[in-house]
Formats: structure tokens, C-alpha cells, sequence
């Protein structure tokens, strides 16, 4: 979201977006030591100005994301995906979604659902970037 005039695609697989909220959503309480505190004030102020999800805008000019996400990935779990994805709709802007079901955190769950997910992602990437 800081220089999307660069990008005609963006890819977001499992994704961490609401770095103020992270603590709070899934196994997030764990990244801590890595990100920082958004408990505390001044981590929280650092920190919001880099977060996705909080600034996303709703005049902003955004590519259409494809966001990929898994319903059991117990590492980055689908809130953040779904959230960013709702809000992004919200505002009006052109966004794919696609959650499987099975994987985990790295996505597929086996070679067919591998397969298929790879192949939607090519497809997105062609639309996207060579038509």
C-alpha cells in the first residue's frame, strides 16, 4: 500500500496485514519479540505507519489483489486475509480471494490442490500483467 503506482499485480499469500491487531488474532501473541508491541504507545505508533490494514485508503489506486489463504493455517490464520479483503471491497476497490479449506501455512494440502492454486495464481498474474 505505500507505492502501489508500481505494481499491476499483487500476490498476498497467507498474509500478515493488521500489524496492529496481530497479537490478538491466532498465534500473532508469538511474533511479538519480532514486530513489537502495539500494546505499547510508541511500538504502536511506529508500527501503524507501515500496517497494511490500516492503511489501505479508500481513494487509494491498488492493483487487484489476489489474497490466498487457508482456513486451518494454524501460523498466519485467514483473519487477515478476510479482513483486508472485506475492507478493500468496502472501499471499493478490485480484489480476488481464495481460501482453501486444507494446507495449512504453506497453502496446498496435496499435489492436486497444489496444482490447482498454482494455476489460479498464473492465470491471475497473466490477466494481471501480459493481456
Amino acid at each position: 500500500v505505500e507505492r502501489p503506482e508500481l505494481f499491476n499485480a499483487v500476490l498476498c499469500d497467507v498474509p500478515l496485514l493488521d500489524m496492529l491487531r496481530f497479537p490478538f488474532i491466532g498465534a500473532g501473541a508469538s511474533w511479538i519479540d519480532e514486530y513489537g508491541d502495539p500494546r505499547i504507545a510508541s511500538d504502536a505508533s511506529f508500527i501503524s505507519k507501515y500496517s497494511p490494514y490500516q492503511n489501505v485508503l479508500a481513494d487509494g489506486h491498488y492493483p487487484k489483489v489476489f489474497f490466498n489463504t487457508a482456513t486451518s493455517d494454524d501460523r498466519v490464520g485467514p483473519a487477515h486475509a478476510r479482513k483486508m479483503a472485506a475492507k478493500m471491497l468496502g472501499q471499493g476497490h478490485d480484489v480476488l480471494f481464495y481460501e482453501s479449506a486444507a494446507g495449512g501455512h504453506t497453502g496446498a494440502s496435496d499435489l492436486n490442490a497444489e496444482i490447482e492454486e498454482s494455476a489460479m495464481k498464473w492465470v491471475y498474474l497473466y490477466q494481471q500483467l501480459v493481456r
